[in-house]
């Protein structure tokens, strides 16, 4: 009996001794409509978050997930403060600043919204020369668009719902956004002028989750990479994006 007890002992030890050594990945990202979404009390929701999930779980990772404005998310990995950023869209800036996964994990349409009637949108990025256009802090949209910001009269919204806000009252003509982010809000009322999003669309984007540009986080990134191939391969991925309603690569 004394020796079943020693080894029942010594058993519950190393188990908490293996909780306590678990590595916990600090994961940020802003809030994204069925990406990444922090629900009250209720904690985080999204298929991002549930991909996190399923990750690190099958690598014996914990997971501490935060929500912050963009920017300072975007701050956080690329300084190191934390492991892994939900959501960002590559660029050739973006991909000097952090370390991107090798395959995306679910794709934006980007669209312009403008107050019904007011703006005749045939695609031709000249005519955006005339009008105030919002964007989003820290987003990036297509390879076309973000090629002229620079020449543009831009105003920066904080958030989708700030920069829907801002054309409904008038202060801006348009806004660049993805219609994943845009269409919860424009789906709450009231509206006294409900924005609508414009056809042909800006083009799509990919969201892929990225890690610091820093050498100690390669072997996490290929990790990583390892058993999201996994989660391809068995369908994991698929009945993710069909549970979330959000669109594959």
């Amino acid at each position: 009996m004394r020796r079943i007890i020693q080894s029942m002992s010594l058993a519950v030890l190393l188990l908490l001794a293996l909780q306590a050594s678990a590595q916990t990945l600090r994961v940020v990202g802003a809030q994204f409509p069925r990406i990444f979404e922090q629900q009250g009390t209720d904690g985080y929701r999204g298929m991002g978050v549930e991909l996190v999930q399923e990750l690190a779980q099958r690598l014996g990772y914990d997971v501490q997930f935060e929500l912050y404005p963009w920017p300072r998310a975007l701050h956080l990995v690329e300084s190191g403060q934390a492991d892994v950023l939900v959501g960002l869209y590559k660029t050739a800036e973006q991909e000097d600043r952090f370390l991107f996964a090798e395959t995306p994990f679910y794709q934006d349409e980007m669209v312009f919204y403008a107050r019904k009637g007011s703006f005749n949108w045939d695609g031709n990025i000249s005519m955006l020369h005339r009008r105030k256009i919002g964007v989003v802090a820290g987003w990036v949209h297509t390879t076309p668009f973000d090629a002229i910001k620079g020449s543009l009269n831009l105003s920066t919204a904080e958030n989708v719902e700030t920069g829907l806000r801002m054309l409904e009252f008038g202060r801006i003509d348009l806004l660049a956004a993805d219609a994943r982010n845009a269409e919860p809000f424009l789906n709450r009322g009231p509206w006294s002028r409900r924005p609508v999003a414009l056809k042909p669309s800006l083009g799509t984007q990919v969201g892929y989750l990225a890690f610091p540009r820093k050498p100690r986080f390669e072997a996490l990134r290929s990790d990583m990479d390892r058993v999201f191939q996994q989660l391809q391969a068995n369908g994991t991925l698929k009945r993710l994006a069909l549970k979330w309603s959000v669109a594959l690569p």
